[in-house]
């Protein structure tokens, strides 16, 4: 499946889609940090961050600039964030890798080709380090073409819209990343902070799976 048709809505929508997009919005706040409360959360940079990040790479996919690292307990939303994103972009173009020195820097690449982003799960240095994976990850990052490799086909290069997100619970999970760098941005997820309770964590969790990831017209709207 490719994008969903977005759906098109007065300015003031009805309830159910501002409850869906204030479910996202909370979802992008634990992936952030929750270094502020919801209502604050237009004063949050790194909830900005990670919203204007994604909102950017779906309205100008061929842009290339910055790959985002999430680290965070089991739990705390970086698998819902990818079935969010592979339900209004299609699956075929969110390609997953448990293996990225395999699968995306290794003998065969062809799972990317089709990419818009490209999700590490379960990152760490060592799935990097084979094949000079680091290096390479700087250039996958910024660089506009890629070189495909298919198994018994010749090689061939294609204009490359792959934006990385990559998953962990490791600190520094694919890279050492330097104060000053400038390709990867490193984020800690909190999902502790705005809720009080366990009841009212499962709670959240659960309403986004049936009023975002299970309402199609939600998803239209997100997107």
């Amino acid at each position: 499946a490719s994008l969903l048709p977005p759906l098109e809505v007065a300015d003031n929508p009805q309830e159910d889609l501002k409850i869906a997009l204030e479910l996202f919005q909370k979802l992008i706040l634990i992936l952030s940090g929750a270094s502020s409360t919801f209502e604050d959360r237009e004063n949050n940079k790194d909830y900005k961050y990670i919203w204007n990040w994604l909102c950017f790479v779906i309205k100008y996919p061929k842009i290339k600039h910055t790959a985002l690292q999430i680290t965070g307990k089991q739990g705390d939303g970086k698998g819902t964030l990818k079935e969010i994103m592979e339900l209004i972009v299609g699956k075929d173009k969110v390609y997953v890798s448990i293996n990225p020195a395999r699968d995306v820097f290794g003998n065969f690449n062809e799972g990317c080709k089709n990419a818009l982003f490209i999700i590490f799960e379960e990152a760490s240095k060592s799935c990097m380090s084979k094949n000079g994976g680091t290096g390479q990850l700087k250039s996958l990052i910024t660089d506009p073409t890629l070189i495909i490799n298919e198994k018994h086909k010749p090689a061939y290069q294609i204009h490359s819209n792959i934006h990385i997100i990559a998953f962990s619970n490791t600190n520094n999970a694919i890279t050492d990343i330097p104060t000053d760098d400038r390709r990867m941005c490193a984020f800690r997820t909190d999902s502790e902070t705005l809720f009080e309770t366990l009841e009212e964590k499962a709670q959240f969790y659960h309403d986004i799976h049936t009023k975002v990831i299970e309402n199609e017209r939600a998803l239209r709207f997100l997107y």
